[in-house]
């Protein structure tokens, strides 16, 4: 199958030279890398969750002031997946084996009619889990 980024994959299939029946009901598309790597039913973990502490001043008891801490990721969760090269594999087996190798990529979110509404980009990722 050819190497194909995610805009000339929409233009392939405006054209009618690639059909992604199998993908209807994988409302979720990832990207790595240019690569567009496999559908998903089910993406979790696109957010960010910013750490606060607090602080009582001496003599001001009924109040307490809150301040922002470090930023953290929850883990990029893909269930339900289905695809047509072992892209995805081969980094987790590599991963397993002790060659990590951080990649980017973005996540896509689909409309009935498989264009993408709105997408997530991840940073310097590597797969932790294949089940």
């Amino acid at each position: 199958m050819p190497v194909l980024g995610f805009n000339a994959l929409l233009a392939a299939v405006r054209q009618g030279g690639v059909r992604l029946d199998p993908y209807l009901s994988f409302n979720f598309l990832v990207e790595v890398e240019g690569l567009l790597v496999g559908g998903f039913s089910e993406c979790t973990g696109l957010g960010v969750e910013t750490e606060q502490f607090e602080y009582r001043e001496g003599g001001v008891n009924e109040y307490a002031h809150r301040f922002a801490g470090t930023a953290r990721n929850p883990t990029l969760v893909l269930r339900r997946g289905l695809t047509q090269i072992d892209t995805l594999w081969v980094w987790a087996e590599d991963v397993a084996r002790g060659k990590v190798q951080r990649r980017n990529g973005t996540v896509f979110l689909l409309d009935a009619g498989h264009v993408p509404v709105v997408w997530w980009n991840f940073r310097e990722a590597f797969p932790v889990r294949w089940t």
